[in-house]
């Protein structure tokens, strides 16, 4: 599988394809599946857009003037999709259109039906998943936006107006530094995250702060390696750790998941409105509790202080996540640049005032047309629901760690306590096998708290479709460890003495992964259950009227059994 992050940048057009874009096509095709990621599929024009889904479906998108007039019809279509899903009565129009797009589907049944209260439901629902496959752009491309998920935090912006110069040689004379250490002390407890441009400064904050002003925090910056990154945000990840501070680099807006904090600092303003929204990002997640507090301390008459009013009148993108932010930010660029060496009030207000008029505009555009059928069919809440159901279903069975903990016992892999629902696992010195599957000689910590993972990104977060799992089930049942077991059991239909001989087969079809066999032959438990009388009760009595009663074992015991019976099993087992 290739999976390609920040997908916009694979430029394309007719005349000309960028290098980018030329290699991910080499790979797509010599690759089975292939993700596109992406918050901007449209940065670069449709061109480019229609030019990554040609990655994806080349049979599907095969022309980009076809692309464009099928475009056309998607407002119409749109239009009659909100209709329908707010159960309004369907124009004359609309339903002309619907019976003409449709007409391969032969739905005009369906449409006489919105008519009957009874039928109606249930004909509007037909229509509109008819509407998304064949006029939406399908299973290849899915938009997600926080109108439709929901579960987002709200966001608080406090701004600081400082009077004085800036002066990154000595920090202790910058108003900045003096405002954090101040702000840093009255948080008390409470975690909070800086983020500024550069590792110098980042580095200067982290000792000037400890050295200065006895606070304890850590630093992460492009310049340390990605181990000592990991044991930076462990350590402030860390409840009982003394680091109330994290302070990043730019590089700390990037990937990194810190949810379980609610108060952000920003340093400085980045000119990007992408930047900032991955800054803030890092916060702002599914899972954050609090309503985020967001810290913009500035210098008055500065630069930062036209970036803050910008982003905070023009944008309001400190409250929101604006989508039209970033299209704004690239159409005004250069009277930015002008406006932040010439800082005339006049022209800010002006500036300010363009932006948000221009804002209105784009976010009008991005929300016409097809983005409603998209969305629809990027999130369909019945399906979703039925899948969380089933996830909660299985994290409550609570029976992934004692089967973990008995397949580690039993291949000599220690297991440490480490706090709730966290472990530390390593190979002992009686290990069974030279290497268990997935797993370090100087071990690793696992967590099988969800919640906990998400905070902490030094855990590996353990399930069953863990490669460490996956291959501890693939070691046991390609060896002989483990394939078999005595247990004592008691029955009334049977008298103290039998033994019975109980054998489980799993029958599979072996074939490549990309053809999932497993749709149409999935791996079936066949299971044969024998008395010392070679009579076959599979059928009479099920495995769980057969209970381990717990009994222990005395080795010379087992032995004699073996010995004494070891015809008799044999002949069974033949």
């Amino acid at each position: 599988m290739i999976i390609v992050d920040e997908a916009h940048h694979l430029a394309w057009s007719e005349q000309e394809a960028s290098p980018d874009y030329a290699f991910v096509e080499q790979l797509a095709l010599r690759a089975p599946s292939l993700i596109l990621l992406t918050a901007t599929p449209e940065q670069l024009g449709k061109e480019s857009h229609f030019a990554r889904l040609r990655l994806l479906d080349p049979d599907r998108f095969y022309s980009f003037s076809e692309f464009l007039a099928e475009e056309k019809q998607f407002e119409p279509v749109a239009e009659a999709a909100k209709a329908l899903l707010n159960e309004q009565t369907l124009a004359v129009e609309a339903r002309a259109l619907l019976a003409d797009l449709l007409k391969a589907d032969n739905v005009s049944g369906l449409l006489n039906k919105l008519d009957d209260d009874q039928q109606s439901a249930m004909a509007r629902e037909a229509l509109i998943k008819i509407l998304l496959d064949h006029h939406g752009t399908g299973r290849i491309l899915f938009r997600n936006s926080r109108q439709t998920v929901q579960g987002f935090p709200a966001r608080e912006c406090h701004a600081y107006p400082l009077t004085g110069q800036a002066n990154d040689a000595d920090l202790q004379q910058d108003p900045r530094y003096l405002w954090l250490a101040d702000k840093i002390k009255q948080l008390g407890e409470q975690k909070a995250l800086l983020i500024c441009k550069h590792a110098d400064t980042a580095m200067q904050l982290e000792q000037t702060l400890k050295n200065r002003a006895g606070i304890a925090s850590a630093v992460f910056h492009e310049g340390m390696t990605i181990i000592e990154r990991d044991r930076a945000a462990a350590y402030f990840a860390d409840q009982d750790s003394n680091a109330r501070l994290l302070i990043c680099s730019e590089i700390g807006s990037e990937g990194r998941n810190f949810q379980f904090v609610h108060h952000l600092v920003l340093w400085d303003l980045p000119k990007n409105p992408d930047l900032l929204q991955q800054r803030i990002g890092r916060l702002d997640r599914i899972g954050q509790k609090h309503t985020i507090q967001i810290h913009v301390p500035y210098l008055q008459d500065s630069e930062q202080a036209v970036l803050f009013r910008w982003y905070d009148e023009g944008m309001n993108a400190f409250r929101i996540n604006c989508s039209a932010a970033q299209p704004v930010a690239d159409k005004l660029r250069t009277e930015l640049d002008e406006l932040l060496t010439d800082k005339q009030p006049a022209l800010i207000n002006a500036f300010i005032a363009k932006t948000q008029t221009l804002g209105k505009d784009i976010e009008l555009q991005l929300h016409n047309g097809r983005d409603i059928l998209l969305e629809l069919n990027s999130f369909r809440k019945d399906v979703a629901d039925e899948l969380i159901m089933q996830l909660k279903y299985y994290e409550q069975e609570r029976n992934l760690w004692p089967y973990l903990e008995a397949l580690f016992e039993c291949y000599g892999v220690d297991t440490e306590f480490h706090s709730p629902e966290c472990f530390i696992v390593k190979p002992s010195d009686h290990l069974r096998i030279s290497h268990f599957p997935g797993l370090d000689e100087d071990g690793r910590t696992v967590t099988i708290s969800r919640d906990c993972a998400l905070a902490r990104e030094d855990m590996q977060f353990m399930t069953w479709e863990h490669p460490m799992v996956s291959a501890a089930m693939d070691l046991i049942l390609s060896s002989e460890t483990g394939n078999a077991v005595i247990s004592v059991t008691k029955h009334p239909n049977f008298k103290a003495g039998q033994f019975l001989l109980e054998c489980l087969f799993v029958a599979e079809c072996s074939a490549p992964a990309e053809l999932q066999i497993g749709r149409f032959l999935p791996p079936t438990p066949i299971r044969i259950l024998i008395d010392q009388h070679k009579n076959d009760l599979t059928d009479s009595i099920v495995h769980e009227d057969l209970p381990d009663i717990g009994a222990r074992f005395d080795k010379h015991q087992i032995i004699a059994f073996f010995k004494r019976s070891a015809r008799d099993l044999n002949e069974i087992i033949s």
